[in-house]
Parts: C-alpha cells; sequence; structure tokens
C-alpha cells in the first residue's frame, strides 16, 4: 500500500545523512526509532531504490564473478541520488566541511554512488571479517572486477585496498584522491573532480 510506504520511505530518507555520518555506514533499522525491524521497511526500501529515490550498496566478503553472488542481502549501505540534496541535510557549511574530513568522505562518497549507479552499475563494498573496507567495488561489462577505493589527507584505509587485491588477486584498482592523476602499480588515482571518468571504467 503505497499510502503506508510514504511515511516509511520518508524515515528511510530522512536516516541516511546520519548513516552514512557513522563510522561503520551499514544500514541500521534501529537509527530511525526504538523497535524498528527490517521487516517492515524492506518493502518500503526496494520501492526507494526500484524509484530512483535512494541507491543502494550491498556488501561483500567475497570478491568473484558474478559480484551478485557475493552480496549479503541483509547488510547495505543507502544514498541519495544527489549529494547537494546530502549536504543540505547533513546541515553543511563551507566552515564545517573544510574542518571535518569526515564529512568530505561522505559527501565523496555518495557522489560516486550516484556516478556508477548512473553509469549501470551495480554498487556493491567489501568488508572483511575485521576492519578492512573498500569503499565500492564493480564490474564491469568485460567482467573484469575492479575495486575502488577514497582516500583523504587523514583516513587510514590505504591498507584495505592492497589487502583486497593480493588477497583475491584482483589487478586493477582506483583511488579517489584529492590530488592529481597518476598511476602506482596496478592502481589508478582518479582526482575527485574527474570522478566521471568513471562512467568509461573499461
Amino acid at each position: 500500500n503505497i499510502l503506508i510506504d510514504i511515511p516509511r520511505g520518508l524515515e528511510v530518507i530522512d536516516s541516511i545523512p546520519e548513516q552514512l555520518q557513522k563510522e561503520n555506514k551499514k544500514f541500521q533499522y534501529g537509527l530511525m526509532g526504538s523497535g524498528k525491524r527490517a521487516k517492515e521497511y524492506e518493502s518500503t526500501i526496494n520501492y526507494l531504490v526500484n524509484n530512483q529515490l535512494v541507491y543502494r550498496s550491498f556488501k561483500i566478503k567475497d570478491v568473484k564473478s558474478p559480484l551478485s553472488s557475493c552480496k549479503d542481502k541483509d547488510s547495505f549501505k543507502l544514498f541519495y541520488i544527489d549529494e547537494g540534496l546530502l549536504f543540505t541535510a547533513m546541515h553543511l557549511n563551507k566552515k564545517k566541511l573544510l574542518r571535518d574530513e569526515n564529512l568530505k568522505e561522505v559527501l565523496y562518497e555518495n557522489h560516486i554512488a550516484k556516478t556508477l549507479s548512473d553509469a549501470g552499475y551495480s554498487l556493491y563494498y567489501y568488508q572483511s571479517e575485521g576492519k578492512a573496507e573498500v569503499n565500492f567495488v564493480i564490474q564491469n561489462r568485460n567482467g573484469q572486477i575492479i575495486p575502488i577505493e577514497i582516500t583523504t589527507k587523514t583516513n587510514s584505509k590505504a591498507k584495505s585496498l592492497a589487502v583486497l587485491m593480493k588477497k583475491f588477486t584482483v589487478t586493477n584498482a582506483y583511488r579517489i584522491t584529492e590530488n592529481n592523476f597518476s598511476t602506482k602499480k596496478d592502481i589508478r588515482y582518479i582526482p575527485v573532480y574527474a570522478v566521471f571518468c568513471l562512467n568509461d571504467t573499461k
């Protein structure tokens, strides 16, 4: 019933900024209120995703083809369809953004989610049993698996990408950085302003 889904849909959308600012960005129903359960919101979230009102990225613990076979259906992140809307919903201003690297990473991650989704890629993120996490893992039209990691001045996730590449024998990867274009070993560095280049990932 769409009339029932509207208030629940608004609850989901309104909770996304808080969800993305957590250290573990996995969507947690409890943040919308005590006693909230997955079964109450599953159809609502599917509706939002299927109608492109939010983007969803599923967690994977394994990295193999096809990536869809690796996803954990119960663990996912949700993103806004526009990082400008997220900026407003997070009550940000230029001063706050320049002072907090975590807030910048949240906006970068949302922007990449939008860019990849709009290019037709299914979204996944890798998280090991430990703390290793890579922001995105995609599979291109040729079946090649490509991890994508965001690096800012203060984060320390650079080791996670190396761990994934070694463990699963991945030969190509991208890092989104605030620096210029470069290539080091099998990793291509893309500046944030050129994230649109990911549209042509081959």
